[in-house]
């Protein structure tokens, strides 16, 4: 699934537009710029049966939005929500039963740019989606 959604933020030309290839999971890689999108499993669960784990999960995933500047990390907030939200379909080997934002926020933070005493502000817009998804048979 990570791979998948990864792809399909990638595709979206909003989010194209505004961070490139900068989609990542996890964190963002060293010396990367901004804006950039991270992606954060925060949990998912299986149903189990008789027969045992069902094929259809779900789970949370907390995307964040950075940029140098607020309206930036707003403006690629609402492209990966225009991208995500009401999402269905399959990419890769993922089939998206469905993918809906439940939360959102903005935050800052600031931090030494480059190791040194140069101080910059960061934005965040964050966005919480439950995404609804089963692997595809080979």
């Amino acid at each position: 699934m990570e791979e998948d959604l990864r792809s399909l933020l990638l595709a979206a030309p909003g989010v194209a537009a505004l961070a490139g290839a900068r989609v990542s999971w996890g964190g963002r890689p060293q010396g990367e710029g901004f804006p950039a999108v991270l992606l954060h499993l925060v949990s998912e669960r299986r149903g189990h049966g008789l027969a045992g784990p069902e094929a259809l999960a779900d789970a949370r995933v907390q995307v964040d939005c950075w940029a140098l500047v607020y309206r930036e990390a707003k403006a690629l907030g609402r492209a990966v929500s225009a991208a995500l939200d009401g999402y269905a379909g399959i990419v890769g080997a993922t089939r998206f039963q469905g993918v809906f934002q439940e939360n959102g926020r903005d935050t800052s933070e600031v931090r030494a740019a480059d190791g040194g005493d140069v101080v910059e502000q960061l934005f965040r817009t964050s966005l919480d989606f439950r995404v609804r998804h089963q692997q595809e048979e080979p």
